[in-house]
C-alpha cells in the first residue's frame, strides 16, 4: 500500500471519530464545545481557559462564552492562578460533576468500549503512534505555516 493510502485511511478514521462525538453531543442537545469543556475538566480536572483553547481546540471565544454560562449555572467555577495576574483556573462544582457524569456516561461506554477492542489488539503501541502523528503532523504544519 502506497504511504499516500495510508494518510487517508488514517484521516479518514480521525474525521469519523470527529464526526461521532459531533453526531453524540447533537443527540444529547448540547454543542460539542460545551460537553468537550465538561469532559476536559471532569472528574476534577483544573485547567485555565488557555489550556483549554490549546490542548482541546476549542476557540477562546467560545470557551469564554461557555465558560461564563457555566458558570452562571452554577456548573464551574473559577478560581484565579496562584502566581499569576490575570490566569484563571476552571474546575466544576459539585453539581457540575454531576451534570458532567449524567452526560459524558455514554460517550464514556463508548469510549472504553473501543480503546479496549483496540488495546486488545494492538496493545498501548497505538496510543504512542497517534501521538506520534499528532505531534509530528503539528509540527510539520508549523513549519508549513512559516514558509508562506
Amino acid at each position: 500500500m502506497e504511504l499516500s493510502e495510508y494518510i487517508r485511511r488514517y484521516s479518514i478514521a480521525t474525521l469519523i471519530v470527529d464526526g461521532e462525538y459531533d453526531r453524540y453531543s447533537t443527540h444529547l442537545g448540547i454543542d460539542e464545545s460545551e460537553w468537550t469543556i465538561l469532559y476536559a475538566l471532569y472528574p476534577d480536572h483544573h485547567l485555565s481557559q488557555k489550556r483549554i483553547c490549546e490542548e482541546w481546540r476549542i476557540p477562546s471565544s467560545t470557551v469564554n462564552t461557555t465558560t461564563m454560562r457555566f458558570r452562571d449555572q452554577g456548573l464551574i467555577a473559577i478560581e484565579k492562578l496562584p502566581g499569576s495576574r490575570r490566569e484563571m483556573h476552571l474546575f466544576l462544582t459539585p453539581r457540575g460533576r454531576e451534570e458532567a457524569e449524567r452526560i459524558l456516561q455514554g460517550i464514556f461506554h463508548a469510549e472504553k468500549l473501543a480503546m479496549e477492542t483496540v488495546l486488545k489488539r494492538y496493545g498501548t503501541a497505538f496510543i504512542d503512534a497517534s501521538e506520534l502523528y499528532a505531534k509530528t503532523l503539528s509540527e510539520a504544519l508549523l513549519e508549513e505555516e512559516k514558509k508562506r
